[in-house]
Formats: C-alpha cells, sequence, structure tokens
C-alpha cells in the first residue's frame, strides 16, 4: 500500500508516466524497459525484494537507468552492484529492530540514507517518499 501511495503521487506529475510490476518477475521489467523509446528517461523503485530487484533489472537493460530508489532491500535474497548504466541509486537502509531488510547495495553511485523503524512501515515513511519525488 505505501509503494501505490507513492506511485499515485507521482503519477500525478506532468510528464511522469508510471507503471507498476511485481518483484517476481524482472525479466518482463526487463523486457517492458527494452521496449521503450531509447531516449525514455527510466526510474525503478522498488522496496523490499522489489528493492533487490531494482539491480537485477538494471544490470540486464544494458541502458542507462537515470535514478533506482531502493527501500530497505532484503538480506534474504541476491543483491547486485549497481552496475555504470545507472546514474544515481539511493538506498533507504533500514536499522530498525526488524529482521527483514538491512541489505547494502555496493556501488559508487550509491547514496545511502540511514532510517531506524520496522520493514513494514518504512514503505509509507512520507519523508522517504518526499525525497524520492525529489530526486525524480
Amino acid at each position: 500500500m505505501g509503494m501505490q501511495a507513492l506511485a499515485s503521487r507521482l503519477s500525478s506529475i506532468r510528464g511522469v508516466s508510471i507503471t507498476t510490476h511485481s518483484w517476481k518477475y524482472p525479466g518482463a521489467i526487463v523486457d517492458d524497459i527494452k521496449r521503450l523509446p531509447k531516449g525514455e528517461t527510466v526510474v525503478l523503485i522498488g522496496y523490499s525484494l522489489g528493492a533487490n530487484a531494482t539491480t537485477w533489472i538494471s544490470n540486464a537493460v544494458r541502458r542507462p537507468i537515470a535514478l533506482a530508489v531502493a527501500y530497505d532491500p532484503s538480506i534474504y535474497s541476491i543483491i547486485q552492484p549497481a552496475g555504470p548504466n545507472l546514474r544515481r541509486l539511493l538506498l533507504y537502509h533500514n536499522n530498525g529492530g526488524s529482521k527483514l531488510g538491512h541489505a547494502r547495495i555496493p556501488g559508487k553511485q550509491v547514496e545511502t540514507v540511514e532510517v531506524s523503524e520496522g520493514h513494514l512501515p518504512i514503505k509509507f515513511n512520507q519523508r522517504l517518499h518526499a525525497k524520492t519525488i525529489q530526486a525524480i
């Protein structure tokens, strides 16, 4: 619900088109991105395992990705380094007490914002939503 609320806010911005996908099907997302016109700006946003998927997807498309935003990626799945085609990655790294999340994404273009709250509430964090919107 938190990511859907963010998507709704982003869709109200002039010139921004939003699509939503499940992290479970990164290949389908890669295919969708490959079908976009070459000059189209691409931004990836994900929460938990979807945050992990932002690196899988950006590394697979081999085209410029302007921004990825990773909300508390999971230590329970593969983390790939941010590739050279990814211009900027905002990592909202959670230091809270939850057993979920907590993963770090390596890469020189990674900007880490430390957060301390539960894994589930982080997707509703309005301060992080505002930071994401500003980055876009």
